[in-house]
């Protein structure tokens, strides 16, 4: 970014997400799950739950496009 001149980093895109994402009450594993985040460390959570979730993320981030005007 900054070769670009672009004067931000992904981290404040990343943290606008995710406060955004709260203060709508989206689901808080989907929020995690786009932000590339593990989720989950015992072991019902990290052996038997594998889904992705992609079905809720797509809903997710395609909401987000809207509110900051992509979508």
């Amino acid at each position: 970014m900054r070769r670009a001149g672009i004067d931000a980093s992904p981290h404040g895109f990343r943290s606008t997400f995710r406060t955004w994402a709260q203060s709508r009450g989206e689901d808080w594993e989907a929020s995690e799950l786009s932000l590339g985040h593990r989720v989950g460390s015992s072991v019902s959570s990290s052996c038997y739950a594998r889904s992705d979730m992609l079905a809720l993320r797509r809903g997710l981030q395609a909401r987000y496009a809207k509110a900051v005007g992509l979508g």
